[in-house]
């Protein structure tokens, strides 16, 4: 059985609600396989540097978020988008 509140903001989410879900959720990845662990760990120093050599081939949550609001705000002209439609919504 679904709460009211969850069922009432999966219906209608405000930008406040979605925001305060993911501060709520904020927190490091984890998980269950060594092998992604080991990734995380060697990946981690990397991403900065990488952002500035290929910013194009790097998506982080922070602009997949951005892109979120500005489509659900001002829609967008495809149903699925790739990579590079991501980080264009998400710019300013």
């Amino acid at each position: 059985m679904v709460g009211r509140g969850v069922l009432r903001m999966s219906r209608n989410p405000s930008i406040e609600q979605v925001l305060s879900f993911a501060r709520n959720r904020s927190g490091r990845l984890k998980s269950k396989t060594a092998s992604y662990r080991i990734l995380y760990v060697f990946m981690t120093p990397l991403l900065p540097i990488l952002r500035r050599l290929i910013p194009q081939y790097i998506t982080t949550t922070e602009i997949l978020g951005r892109a979120m609001l500005r489509v659900a705000q001002n829609g967008c002209p495809k149903a699925i988008l790739e990579r590079r439609d991501i980080n264009q919504s998400a710019l300013p």
